[in-house]
């Protein structure tokens, strides 16, 4: 039986760009293009009538733009919003302002060029497929975790949580620049340990996340640099293309196959971690995201002595990543966004002194 293609509406101003972007669409039987709008009312307009599967749209557009067409869309007729901008990965703020919208994903905007080159082709096609699957709530972000009525499905905590952690890694695939964001704020001061991050990003967007989440949370963070001694209180994200590994407690990147699809890739750094020494001084998170990358290597971390937390399913805007951890005993303790940062707090205390390595 064949499935129903993936119905796709455009939102951009320049008829080059959708007549492009139909074009590279066209390439795929599963995607259909079914309505398109040259501005930001006419899209809030026809959007509803047209019901589409996922939203592509641009930021840059005369009278309303894309940032506040999406935040329209969310709060009255959500669907899976995808950017398709020129200012990704050149406006850290305003693209990141557009996911805190609600906004699953973003891309750059392909040119007439592009649409000859196989892979801008195929990129394009798998992110819509992926947030395509996304279920989406209608919403506003920020906004609180909604609450269970009962305790969150997950095991049984067994003895303390750390409390005198020397390391945070952490993992975070779509919802996670959001989710990050928030549990960064919330860990306030600088913390007494190292925190390594691998986020899911489109290329050559990681040093505007890092910019981003060091501007809103106030904390220090920078990419991962190959043979850094970490040091406490800093936070080091891993770049594009290359997966971040802990090694006798200096970082290395290294630029082998994906694993699992990513690269970098959340499991490599967790079992990386695992295996060293410092895995039972370890708190190891895992946030929103689809799919299963992290859970493997949360499993490891976890048999390895490390405090295991997981984000819970009604604060997760895609409950992919911490779900398949919590089904295979990966996890610790399963806890809402709010509650995350705090754990971290407790676990890691607080270092507003002057930083230095603790290995």
């Amino acid at each position: 039986m064949t499935s129903a293609p993936i119905r796709v509406f455009l939102v951009d101003d320049s008829r080059l760009a959708r007549i492009v972007l139909r074009r590279m669409l066209a390439r795929d039987a599963s995607m259909h293009v079914v309505g398109e709008a040259s501005d930001g009312v006419e899209a809030i307009r026809r959007v509803p009538l047209v019901d589409p599967d996922v939203v592509l749209m641009d930021m840059q557009m005369p009278g309303l733009d894309g940032l506040a067409v999406t935040r329209e869309l969310m709060a009255n007729s959500a669907r899976p919003i995808l950017i398709v901008s020129d200012l990704v990965g050149r406006d850290a703020d305003l693209n990141f302002r557009a996911l805190a919208a609600g906004a699953l994903d973003l891309v750059r905007k392909p040119t007439a060029a592009d649409r000859e080159s196989a892979a801008v082709v195929d990129e394009l096609h798998r992110k819509i497929r992926i947030v395509s699957r996304v279920p989406v709530v209608t919403r506003r972000w920020p906004v609180a975790p909604r609450m269970p009525s009962a305790p969150p499905e997950a095991p049984r905590v067994v003895g303390p949580p750390l409390a005198d952690a020397k390391l945070v890694v952490m993992g975070a695939s779509t919802g996670g620049p959001i989710a990050l964001q928030r549990v960064l704020q919330e860990i306030g001061a600088p913390p007494s340990c190292p925190v390594l991050i691998v986020q899911h990003m489109a290329e050559g967007f990681t040093r505007g996340l890092a910019e981003w989440l060091s501007t809103a949370s106030g904390l220090p963070i920078d990419l991962a640099r190959d043979g850094c001694a970490p040091e406490a209180g800093q936070v080091y994200l891993a770049p594009d293309g290359a997966h971040l590994v802990w090694d006798q407690g200096r970082l290395r990147l290294r630029q082998r196959d994906a694993v699992g699809g990513h690269r970098p890739s959340v499991d490599v750094l967790f079992e990386s971690v695992a295996a060293s020494e410092i895995a039972p001084r370890t708190l190891g998170v895992l946030l929103t995201g689809m799919g299963a990358d992290g859970a493997r290597g949360l499993g490891a971390l976890r048999a390895a002595g490390a405090w295991t937390v997981a984000q819970d399913e009604a604060s997760s805007v895609v409950y992919g990543m911490p779900k398949v951890a919590v089904e295979r005993g990966a996890v610790s303790e399963v806890l809402p966004l709010d509650h995350i940062g705090a754990r971290l707090r407790r676990a890691c205390g607080r270092s507003p002194l002057a930083r230095g390595s603790n290995f």
